[in-house]
């Protein structure tokens, strides 16, 4: 009696295919590695904005600044994150409240290279939007 689950080719053919999960594993995990790598200094410039942004617009509600000394503050703090220079800053008081919108958007690259005619070969980018708004009552 041969007895199908203990034939030689059928042992050998569920060895391999344990490998396709490990691999699509690994693929998987390099990928979020890759994009952890990437992104996430982004992000943390990013979040460490948002705190800067948020004090100067506290600060200035409470001391009543003036808008020109806020935008020059948010400005020095852009440079000092690494933020891009062509971000979109708006600084609005109405009242007392102060009211900051803060846009910029940065590449993140892939590890994809593209072809075009008036440029040659160079590597694939998406520009990842970043957007702050902070409304302080001033109060």
């Amino acid at each position: 009696m041969n007895d199908l689950g203990s034939s030689p080719s059928m042992i050998r053919s569920a060895r391999g295919v344990s490998r396709l999960p490990l691999l699509l594993l690994l693929a998987f995990s390099a990928a979020i590695f890759y994009v952890m790598v990437v992104w996430l200094p982004d992000y943390l410039s990013f979040q460490q904005m948002r705190s800067a942004t948020e004090e100067i617009v506290h600060r200035g509600a409470l001391q009543s600044l003036e808008l020109v000394d806020v935008k020059a503050q948010i400005q020095q703090r852009a440079r000092e994150h690494g933020l891009p220079t062509d971000y979109d800053l708006q600084v609005v008081r109405q009242g007392r409240r102060l009211v900051v919108r803060l846009t910029y958007s940065k590449p993140l690259y892939l590890p994809l290279f593209v072809f075009s005619r008036e440029t040659g070969w160079r590597r694939a980018s998406v520009h990842w939007p970043y957007s702050i708004y902070v409304d302080h009552p001033g109060v």
